[in-house]
């Protein structure tokens, strides 16, 4: 399982008229030249998913939110004593395994947000939303919610269950309570742009599609293929053994002093 759906936040698109106011084929882009709709559609893609604020965002969640958790649970907890170094040793190895495919990861979905705005859009609506989400109001919504979100109580499940589909349930309950809160964050003069935009014709029409983003990017961050999956236990095995291995090996030297 990916663990990037934490870039969730992308749900700024979703949530942000609500919190101010009241499956498309694939292309082989290598055999295909973007239209300029597909071109402005894939722009779209990237402004609502930004790829410095995911990797952000994925960072604190691995470094910092995860490792509160993880020193919760007591047999790992035990494992830390036991092993000095042992969260960050797991920490560490999850972190460059997620990140080893992050970029093909960011394209898979831009690629999957971008057929569905450019099947269901006209160029016009692409444009207007994009200046919209670039801009300074847009972009600072995207921005806010993308660092707002924590991901405590979706990883804190993570450890009782393995169940993705409760953990982007957890996700989306956050999202929705740093959308709201977010409100009170603005200006009189960001708001009135924010409902200008919501209440607008292409503002409506993206909006129309927010259940079909929504699920997209849900299918899309429980997806991984066993050769991940294997790839991330096999990494995350041998780098706990290894480090169990050094510690004894340390504290055998000390023993015999």
């Amino acid at each position: 399982m990916r663990v990037l759906p934490l870039v969730l936040a992308l749900s700024a698109v979703v949530c942000l008229p609500s919190a101010v106011a009241a499956e498309s084929p694939t292309v082989d882009m290598a055999k295909h030249t973007p239209s300029e709709k597909e071109r402005a559609a894939l722009a779209f893609a990237r402004t609502i998913a930004p790829k410095d604020l995911s990797r952000t965002q994925m960072d604190r969640m691995l470094v910092t939110t995860m490792r509160e958790e993880v020193a919760k649970d007591p047999d790992l907890a035990q494992l830390e004593v036991d092993y000095p170094g042992m969260i960050q040793v797991l920490i560490d190895v999850t972190r460059t395994e997620v990140f080893r495919t992050f970029d093909a990861d960011m394209e898979d979905l831009w690629g999957r947000l971008a057929r569905l705005y450019g099947d269901n859009l006209a160029l016009e609506d692409i444009k207007f939303a994009d200046d919209f989400y670039s801009g300074p109001v847009g972009s600072k919504v995207i921005k806010q919610i993308y660092e707002g979100i924590t991901g405590k109580d979706a990883i804190a499940g993570l450890m009782v269950s393995d169940d993705g589909d409760k953990m982007m349930d957890a996700l989306e309950a956050e999202k929705n309570i740093v959308a709201k809160g977010l409100a009170k964050s603005l200006s009189k003069e960001e708001t009135t742009e924010i409902v200008r935009f919501s209440m607008a014709p292409s503002g409506r029409k993206v909006a129309a599609l927010n259940d079909k983003s929504s699920a997209i990017q849900r299918e899309w961050s429980l997806e991984s293929t066993p050769e991940e999956d294997a790839a991330l236990e096999t990494a995350v095995q041998d780098a706990m053994y290894a480090h169990m291995e050094k510690i004894d090996a340390e504290q055998e030297k000390k023993a015999k002093k």
